[in-house]
């Protein structure tokens, strides 16, 4: 019989991450699969959630920080990959737009917020994985 092991932590982050964007993307889709990209305001990108990501309005920062918003609905929205990935976000775009869509206080919420200190431990992560598939 072979004993399954636990993932380690890093493991354990990046499962609970790309659950959580892949669910935060589907929340925004309307009933044919497609939603748009928070940054492409210009020529508004209206794609298929497989051709979505979940960028983050504030990401990751130095050395994986700013865990206190890494979670929050409100600070991941579907983007396209040519903003996401290779326009680091297109941040001051994502602001802007995100104020329209949630409002300025809660931008600067998830601005003071995201210096918080919060340590994940395997149960948090895991509740992030069961959330994000549905459960609680």
């Amino acid at each position: 019989m072979k004993i399954k092991l636990p993932l380690d932590l890093k493991k354990l982050q990046k499962k609970a991450d790309r659950l959580f964007q892949r669910r935060r993307v589907l929340e925004e889709v309307d009933e044919n699969g497609y939603a748009f990209c928070i940054t492409c305001v210009k020529t508004p990108k209206r794609l298929h959630a497989l051709n979505l990501d979940g960028g983050h309005f504030i990401g990751k920062g130095l050395n994986g920080a700013f865990l206190a918003v890494r979670y929050e609905k409100n600070n991941c929205w579907p983007q396209c990959r040519q903003c996401n990935r290779f326009q680091s976000g297109n941040h001051s775009i994502y602001r802007d737009e995100l104020i329209k869509i949630v409002g300025a206080a809660e931008v600067e919420r998830l601005e003071k917020k995201k210096y918080e200190t919060v340590i994940f431990a395997r149960s948090l992560y895991e509740k992030v994985i069961a959330e994000s598939r549905g459960g609680r």
